[in-house]
């Protein structure tokens, strides 16, 4: 075993690594998303803003930004370093997966 990483309090359904493997972002069942250090197995911070399962994660290339994806029906655009909803979008039915472009 390398690290357990203990912080949710329900299954982690996505995870997305930052480019140089210094941070990732799990989404979870708890509706939540949590921040972590990867170097020192610490959580940074924990995102709060989705109403249901947090059912998918991505982060930009350069690492400043975070998609979740929701039951809750609504995507979600995160500031990785104020942990704010900086934009969001809602839909007609729970959002599966999402992505961002490469050039972002």
């Amino acid at each position: 075993e390398i690290r357990t990483l203990k912080g949710h309090t329900n299954w982690v359904t996505s995870v997305a690594l930052s480019n140089d493997g210094k941070r990732a972002v799990f989404a979870s069942w708890d509706g939540t998303l949590k921040i972590w250090d990867m170097e020192a197995g610490e959580e940074i911070r924990t995102l709060e803003g989705h109403t249901n399962t947090v059912t998918s994660v991505a982060l930009s290339n350069d690492g400043k930004l975070a998609v979740s994806a929701s039951d809750d029906r609504t995507l979600k655009i995160w500031d990785m370093e104020t942990g704010e909803v900086i934009a969001g979008i809602g839909g007609d039915s729970e959002i599966n997966c999402c992505a961002i472009a490469p050039d972002g």
